[in-house]
């Protein structure tokens, strides 16, 4: 999880330090938060060709002026991603040299790396160059980068006068990055404790106006199982802590296969007299079987009960505060949203309800180990509910035109219009993702570390365990006294309930699936047992790990020299790098001989 947390602080640095950089450069080329027209367009060009897509067939770039926040960060993630930043150490080594290939360009970045380094200069930012900067003095190291591109700046002017108009901002911006560094981005924080951290007030301003966007741990949309990583998109889906939260209970050996399941209720808290109620009390599932707080407190179950108590708003027709009737939104009163008691034949009934929301269908793509949820169907179910001795009965419904049913099937219909005006309802949606994402994690048998389940999962909010129940009102005659035709005053209230079991899940079989999952980025697990490398400082990954290695890629002879994954024995060749030996993919050599320079790219608006 650090890692994420660490690319997190990094772009907010970069982010900030771009700012005002949405303007045309010498070249009159749009930039957009640094992110200019020819590298987008090179990014967007080299994402198609990885996909298979022949070069003639790949669609036009984006202009980078409508690039939205999420589009800059999941470019920025791709680049820090390609180029191994997140396995540098030091964050602020890493912020250095994330800022230099941003401004001036991955070879110039690399070249100035390699130079202080005193090891082979290629330009390709390889593992020998990642092992020997992370055991130098960082200070002396970051020193040495900052007077190094200093030297290049004035360098690059020698050869273009036309830059000299931005060498005080250069400057400038050098000048700022040496006193954030200094200070440290993460100050007083070692790399391995980001997890405690990420919870306190500094880790939330650090990440300021950007950080509903940055959080790549709330873009969850699948997993790899062959790489133990996840699948993460550009628009936000499930999120990490939910997903904690269903692993929680679905791998706990203590709970029976009955006992795994993970509902909310709604429910009335009854008095002898049933007209006199006026509390409803919360009741999370497995937590009422077993007595004990399992999902109670949580994020997930703040969810669960906020969403209930929204349908529960809507379909009395009654707003939170239990007066107020319930504003519907004209675009939903057009749809026919409406209370339930204003649906059906049976206007008027004194029937009590329960609302059921659940996933009903769940459509996946798997191929290959790897697995991704496309879409989800969610239903609202109604039932009768008979109280007996304060105990409730449910029954199911067979008149098609009741008006509880016919609420439910309305709701079901317009269920995602309805999410537009009432966020929770996306929320959970989200939630429901996660159940199912944790169940095919269970099914396949990935190995999680309970502790740091709880760990990620268990954030406090101290919710009251009952509220004042909501109540609509309405007038029935009294027989007592028909004669004076005198009404007395009546209330219905309902009752709700989450189920997160999805009842059917279906593959979507396509030709094109792998481009699907070639199009997404991936992101550690960081729920394995953490377990240092055994030649440096650095946490071993999760695919390693789980494979039974004792050190990390950088150390392991089966990864590859410049895109450090582990390599099959069919798909590697050995070349000799100053009297070394090194293994490479077979497409990662092509491209290394491609690319590999020792030359400066003084040119560097366009060498990203």
């Amino acid at each position: 999880m650090s890692k994420i947390n660490k690319f997190e602080i990094i772009v907010q640095h970069i982010l900030e330090n771009q700012r005002e950089k949405v303007h045309y450069d010498i070249q009159q080329e749009k930039i957009n938060y640094g992110v200019s027209q020819n590298i987008y367009g090179k990014f967007h060009k080299e994402k198609y060709l990885k996909l298979g897509v022949k070069e003639g067939d790949i669609p036009m770039a984006k202009d980078v002026e409508e690039l939205s926040m999420d589009e800059i960060i999941n470019f920025y993630y791709q680049l820090y991603i390609k180029n191994h930043v997140e396995k540098i150490v030091d964050p602020n080594t890493a912020y250095l040299f994330f800022d230099t290939l941003v401004n001036l360009g991955t070879r110039n970045a690399t070249l100035f790396i390699q130079k202080i380094c005193r090891t082979t200069k290629d330009g390709i930012f390889n593992k020998v160059i990642i092992s020997t900067l992370n055991n130098m003095n960082q200070k002396d190291l970051q020193h040495e980068l900052i007077q190094s591109r200093i030297l290049f700046l004035e360098e690059a002017i020698k050869r273009n006068p036309l830059k000299k108009r931005n060498y005080e901002n250069w400057i400038s911006n050098l000048d700022q990055l040496q006193e954030q560094i200094d200070k440290g981005i993460m100050p007083g924080l070692e790399d391995q404790k980001l997890e405690q951290y990420e919870s306190k007030p500094q880790f939330q301003n650090m990440l300021g106006q950007f950080k509903d966007e940055i959080e790549l741990e709330k873009k969850i949309r699948g997993i790899n199982f062959n790489s133990m990583k996840f699948f993460i998109d550009v628009q936000e889906d499930i999120h990490l802590t939910d997903l904690a939260t269903a692993l929680l209970v679905l791998s706990d050996p203590k709970l029976s296969k009955q006992e795994k399941m993970i509902k909310f209720n709604l429910n009335p808290v009854f008095s002898l007299n049933q007209e006199e109620v006026q509390q409803q009390e919360k009741l999370n599932w497995p937590d009422e079987f077993v007595k004990r707080n399992v999902i109670n407190d949580t994020e997930f179950a703040k969810v669960l009960f906020e969403s209930s108590h929204q349908l529960q708003q809507i379909s009395l027709g009654i707003a939170a505060d239990g007066k107020t009737p319930f504003k519907y939104p004209r675009e939903l009163e057009l749809c026919g949203l409406k209370s339930y008691q204003n649906f059906g034949s049976m206007m008027g009934s004194q029937q009590i309800y329960k609302f059921i929301l659940y996933p009903q269908k769940c459509v996946y793509s798997y191929q290959d180990g790897q697995f991704l949820i496309e879409s989800i169907q969610i239903k609202c179910k109604a039932k009768q509910i008979e109280i007996m001795k304060q105990q409730i009965i449910e029954k199911d419904i067979k008149d098609s035109n009741d008006q509880g049913v016919l609420f439910a099937e309305k709701f079901s219909e317009i269920y995602e219009k309805i999410s537009k005006y009432y966020p929770i309802f996306k929320r959970l949606e989200q939630l429901f993702k996660a159940v199912i994402l944790a169940t095919q994690m269970i099914e396949k048998n990935v190995h999680i570390d309970s502790d740091l389940l709880k760990t990620s999962s268990l954030i406090s909010y101290n919710l009251p365990k009952t509220i004042s129940i909501l109540k609509s009102e309405y007038q029935q005659k009294d027989a007592k006294l028909n004669k004076s035709n005198k009404e007395k005053s009546l209330f219905r209230f309902t009752l709700e309930e989450i189920d997160t079991s999805c009842q059917n899940k279906i593959e979507q079989k396509a030709i094109n699936n792998q481009l699907k999952f070639n199009n997404l980025t991936e992101i550690d697990i960081p729920y394995f047992q953490q377990k240092k490398c055994g030649s440096c400082s650095r946490m071993i990954e999760s695919q390693l790990l789980n494979l039974a290695y004792n050190n990390c890629s950088i150390h392991v002879s089966d990864s590859c020299y410049s895109c450090i994954q582990l390599i099959q024995a069919d798909n590697q060749i050995l070349h000799k790098i100053e009297e070394t030996e090194f293994t490479f993919h077979k497409t990662c050599f092509e491209v290394y001989e491609q690319r590999k320079s020792s030359e400066f790219d003084f040119d560097f608006e366009n060498a990203l």
